[in-house]
């Protein structure tokens, strides 16, 4: 199981609200859910800290190991105020609900990908392809969620976006059975029950 660190903050204000440690399979509804606890979420942006750098080589690596217990740094991890001290410059920060995470699923393939408009993007897959394409189920998320499922499933990716359902079906259903992954969108059918089928 792959956990990530993310910093939440209130957008008018830039006060930082949270951190947070999110499995990269549930991703911004997790995070949104935890944060909806104490905020509301439409008020708020994250960001990802591994990708942070507040003016050192590898501080955002060692940091991020020493909260998650991932690994052991080299160095003493820095304070809270350190971290966000350059956060508004270093770090790439995202609104929630931003667009959709998708799985598509296809001839013993699912496609995962993000979009703003799901049933418009099967449209036009599903006009370019000679099969069927069904829907499995989509989350709220944005393109860096997606961008950490394709590299969670990297070693089923048979090309693109697409990986081999029959390994990853395990997370996909525990995933949509959890309540994270949302089976009825505007403009499309409802999903298949897929637990065999491929």
């Amino acid at each position: 199981m792959t956990r990530r660190l993310y910093a939440v903050r209130l957008k008018e204000d830039k006060q930082i609200v949270s951190l947070t440690l999110v499995d990269d399979l549930f991703g911004e509804p997790h995070l949104a859910y935890q944060v909806d606890e104490f905020c509301t979420v439409r008020d708020c942006e994250y960001a990802e800290l591994e990708t942070f750098n507040i003016g050192w080589p590898d501080t955002a690596a060692a940091w991020s190991k020493w909260v998650t217990g991932s690994g052991e740094g080299e160095r003493t991890a820095p304070s809270f105020s350190e971290l966000m001290l350059r956060a508004d410059e270093d770090l790439e920060w995202t609104p929630f609900n931003s667009g959709w995470v998708y799985f598509f699923v296809c001839d013993g393939a699912v496609k995962i990908g993000f979009s703003r408009d799901v049933a418009s993007r099967l449209k036009t897959l599903q006009t370019a392809s000679a099969k069927k394409i069904e829907f499995f189920g989509a989350r709220p998320g944005s393109m860096a969620d997606e961008a950490a499922l394709h590299e969670r499933f990297s070693e089923y990716r048979i090309n693109g976006e697409w990986f081999q359902y029959s390994e990853i079906c395990g997370d996909l259903l525990r995933l949509r059975r959890s309540g994270y992954l949302s089976t009825e969108l505007p403009g499309i059918s409802r999903p298949a029950v897929m637990e065999a089928k491929y």
